[in-house]
């Protein structure tokens, strides 16, 4: 995914600047989102490891 961003920060010239400013905001708009995503697999595998 990283490589596709990259490639089209290039291919539509926009400064590297403003290309990291944007993925920044972005990460911060869906951190929840993403702790949600990331804790669901980490709890299920907790779980099955319980019994």
């Amino acid at each position: 995914m990283l490589s596709a961003e990259i490639l089209t920060a290039f291919l539509l010239g926009v400064h590297t600047r403003v290309a990291v400013r944007e993925w920044a905001a972005t990460v911060h708009e869906l951190r929840f989102a993403i702790l949600t995503v990331t804790s669901v697999p980490a709890l299920a595998y907790v779980m099955n490891l319980s019994g």
